[in-house]
């Protein structure tokens, strides 16, 4: 736990550096209610502030030595820094185990920031920081309202400048293999997607709802066969074909579908034999609709 010697508790000092600051975090103990995180740096220690979006309610808390909130002998700036990682992937679907875990939990005294880390998959140390409640002016509720209509703002521009990936393929493919992207002139929104470096997954960088649209051309000999839209390894939608007498064929896939952060995409091929050939033909499209509300 931490001790009351290393905590500061008072109404909001403007911090002197920001070293992280996250907007509209759900956490598995709270899913249907967004927080704002901010850590800042200063004179006294590291400021750590948390905000209800909803409720403008905020709570805080100036640690001195991190090891009085957990076990003794991680240096302060590792903690940090898994800290703002585990925040980073609190809503990601496609975690490794040895990613950082956080949640944020309601106590008798104001909430709890708890952060568990992986350190060589058999020791997981547990950092507990207990925030207390910010005595609220009506200057903080106006500047909570003006954070809002700056986030308003910022999600209006980006919704005018669309997001999208659109790639190809010129490679041949076999049957339930993954399909290479490798074709001329890629399309990229760098900010919202990465293409792995074989060419063969997608991985979203801002959550929210996306439309996937996938075309694929090839042969078949046999009926059964099925081309694959697959999320983090599993298919996520699919489209089965029939025997086409070993004629060119085509397979169709459109869904919308509701993705978090490093989520990957890939396709797997549905084809009897290696035909997919034509970057005219096969062609892989994945368009931002907007974050989820």
């Amino acid at each position: 736990k931490m001790s009351s010697e290393n905590i500061i508790v008072s109404k909001k000092k403007k911090p002197s550096t920001v070293w992280f600051d996250f907007n509209k975090l759900y956490f598995p103990s709270q899913p249907k209610e967004s927080f704002r995180v901010r850590a800042s740096t200063g004179a006294d220690g590291v400021t750590l502030w948390v905000e209800s979006v909803k409720t403008k309610q905020q709570w805080q808390a100036t640690v001195k030595k991190v090891g009085d909130c957990g076990p003794s002998g991680i240096p302060d700036d590792v903690v940090y820094t898994l800290l703002e990682k585990a925040l980073g992937l609190v809503e990601s679907s496609n975690r490794s185990p040895d990613d950082p875990e956080i949640d944020l939990s309601n106590s008798d005294k104001g909430v709890l920031l708890t952060l568990q880390l992986v350190l060589g998959r058999v020791w997981r140390p547990e950092f507990v920081f207990t925030l207390l409640p910010v005595a609220l002016e009506k200057v903080d509720l106006l500047e909570a309202r003006l954070r809002d209509a700056h986030d308003e703002i910022e999600e209006l521009r980006a919704g005018n400048t669309p997001s999208f990936l659109s790639v190809s393929s010129k490679s041949s493919c076999p049957n339930n293999e993954i399909v290479l992207w490798d074709g001329d002139g890629p399309i990229m929104s760098a900010s919202h997607f990465m293409l792995s470096e074989d060419f063969k997954q997608v991985t979203i960088l801002k959550a929210g709802v996306y439309q996937v649209n996938l075309r694929l051309g090839g042969h078949n000999k046999g009926n059964g066969n099925s081309t694959g839209l697959q999320l983090n390894g599993t298919d996520s939608a699919i489209c089965v074909q029939c025997e086409t007498n070993n004629q060119q064929n085509s397979a169709h896939i459109n869904a919308i579908l509701k993705l978090s952060v490093n989520d990957l995409l890939q396709v797997r091929c549905g084809f009897s034999s290696s035909s997919l050939s034509s970057q005219t033909t096969n062609n892989f499209t994945i368009l931002f609709l907007g974050q989820y509300k």
